[in-house]
C-alpha cells in the first residue's frame, strides 16, 4: 500500500503518463477517421449513390470491383485521374529541372542575388492560392486566350510549373550552399560540360533533396483544386470531381481514397523495411 502512493504521489510518473495518453489520444484522432473511411468503402451505396454511414448493409469488396468496371459507379473518375497523373508527371520534371538550374546558378555566383531569388520564392509560397489562380487567370486570358488557344491542360501545366519552383528552390539550395565550389572548377579541369556536370556530379550529391521535392511537388501539383480549377478550362481532375459532391459524399470518393490509403501504406511500409534491412 506504500508503495502504491509512492508511486502515485511521483510527479515523473505522473507526467510521463500523461505524456503516452497524450501521443495516444494524438494517433487515434489521427488514424480513426481514416480507418472508418476504409471501412465505409466497403458499405453498400445509397439509393443516390452517396456513401452510407450504415454499417448493417455490408458490401465486401462489390464497390472495388464496380469502381474499375461500371463508369455510372465511378462517374468518369478515372479520366480525371489520368489527366491528375499525366499534369503531375508533367509539372514535376519540368519544375525540378528550373529550380535545379536556378540554385545552381545562384551558388556558382557565390550566392549572388540570393536575397531576391528567396524573396521572391517566399512571397510565392506564402501567397494565397486564391489570389495566384485569379493572377494566373488574367495572364492567361491576356496572353493566351487572344493567340487563339484555350484554357485547359496546357494553361494547368503552366501554372503548376510557375508555384512549383520556389518550393524546388527552398528543398535544393540549403544542401547545395554546404558544398564547395571548387568541385565545378574540378569538373572544368575535366573539361565536363555545364549540364554534364549537374548530370554526372551535382545530381548524386542532391539525390535525396531531389527525391523530397519531387514527391512533394508532384502531391501538392495532384492535389490542387483552386488554381487549378480557375485556369482548366472543360479539363476536369480529380480534385474538380470531388468538388462536385457537395450535395453528397458519391461512394466512388470511399473507393478511390482508400485505394490511396493503402497504396500509400504499403509504399511507407516498403521504405521502412528497405532503410531497416539496409541497417
Amino acid at each position: 500500500m506504500t508503495n502504491f502512493l509512492l508511486n502515485v504521489s511521483d510527479p515523473y510518473k505522473w507526467k510521463k503518463g500523461l505524456q503516452k495518453f497524450y501521443v495516444l489520444f494524438l494517433l487515434l484522432s489521427l488514424y480513426i477517421p481514416l480507418i472508418s473511411f476504409i471501412l465505409l468503402s466497403f458499405v453498400a451505396p445509397s439509393n443516390k449513390g452517396n456513401v452510407s454511414t450504415s454499417f448493417r448493409e455490408w458490401n465486401g469488396v462489390h464497390n472495388y470491383i464496380k469502381f474499375f468496371t461500371d463508369t455510372g459507379f465511378s462517374g468518369g473518375v478515372m479520366d480525371s485521374f489520368i489527366n491528375s497523373l499525366i499534369i503531375a508527371l508533367i509539372a514535376t520534371p519540368i519544375s525540378l529541372f528550373i529550380g535545379l538550374l536556378t540554385v545552381v546558378n545562384l551558388w556558382k555566383n557565390f550566392g549572388k542575388n540570393k536575397n531576391y531569388v528567396f524573396m521572391v520564392s517566399n512571397f510565392s509560397i506564402s501567397c494565397p492560392d486564391i489570389v495566384q489562380g485569379i493572377a494566373f487567370s488574367i495572364l492567361f486570358s491576356v496572353l493566351i486566350l487572344p493567340f487563339g488557344f484555350s484554357l485547359g491542360m496546357f494553361t494547368i501545366i503552366l501554372a503548376h510549373v510557375a508555384f512549383s519552383v520556389p518550393y524546388v528552390i527552398i528543398f535544393l539550395y540549403p544542401r547545395l550552399s554546404k558544398i564547395h565550389t571548387n568541385i565545378l572548377f574540378v569538373s572544368q579541369d575535366l573539361n565536363y560540360g555545364f549540364f554534364e556536370f549537374i548530370l554526372e556530379v551535382l545530381i548524386p550529391m542532391l539525390w535525396p533533396n531531389l527525391c523530397a521535392a519531387a514527391l512533394f511537388i508532384f502531391s501538392i501539383s495532384f492535389d490542387d483544386f483552386v488554381i487549378t480549377n480557375l485556369v482548366r478550362g472543360d479539363v476536369s481532375t480529380v480534385t474538380t470531381d470531388l468538388y462536385t459532391m457537395k450535395g453528397g459524399i458519391r461512394a466512388w470518393s470511399a473507393v478511390f481514397g482508400s485505394l490511396i490509403l493503402i497504396i500509400t501504406t504499403f509504399a511507407f511500409l516498403f521504405s521502412w523495411l528497405y532503410k531497416f534491412r539496409g541497417c
